[in-house]
């Protein structure tokens, strides 16, 4: 994303967020830890494109914290494999059902969700190599735990085709000044 998305990405952070905090509330186990996935993907990305960011101070302007401070990559990474542990933790825990229908990554199958976690948590320990200490122990840890190797595994949505409503995105369909231009599609 160019300069100034990051605000679109918080953006996004910020209603995972309220969802993680909704399902806490409601004791669903399964939901807070595939939203806990999603807040780690969406800050690691965050930081990948930007380095330092305010992960911690971040998104919390109605608590008065109007000038976040700015994080360090290099603590932000620990506090990301931290949340995929407790992510992959609530998911074990987790006995209520996830909607097959709902689920469109995964169709509500809990050990794909632990490979994206597990897989995450790998690429995020390698990214970091350099700059955590006894990181060679925890990549293998990890290494040997259940890990995306098919491309079913994949975390992705597939276009339908037949229709413009499921053509592919920024495709000519439905672009048009008359059209729906700001339809959003999967």
């Amino acid at each position: 994303k160019p300069k100034g998305e990051l605000y679109s990405i918080t953006g996004e952070i910020k209603l995972v967020q309220a969802a993680i905090d909704d399902m806490n509330e409601r004791g669903l186990k399964n939901h807070e830890g595939i939203f806990l996935i999603f807040k780690s993907v969406l800050w690691a990305m965050a930081t990948d494109f930007y380095g330092d960011i305010y992960y911690t101070e971040g998104l919390r302007g109605q608590e008065g914290i109007l000038f976040p401070k700015f994080d360090e990559q290099k603590d932000i990474y620990p506090a990301l494999i931290q949340n995929l542990k407790d992510a992959v933790q609530l998911l074990a825990e987790g006995t209520d059902p996830i909607d097959k229908t709902y689920d469109l990554f995964y169709g509500g199958d809990k050990t794909k969700w632990v490979k994206f976690a597990n897989s995450v948590r790998l690429r995020l320990l390698m990214r970091a190599s350099n700059k955590l200490p006894d990181i060679e122990s925890e990549i293998a840890t990890v290494a040997a735990l259940p890990l995306m190797t098919d491309l079913s595994d994949n975390a992705s949505i597939e276009y339908q085709t037949g229709t413009t409503t499921y053509s592919w995105p920024r495709g000519s369909l439905r672009m048009g000044w008359t059209d729906n231009f700001l339809l959003h599609r999967p």
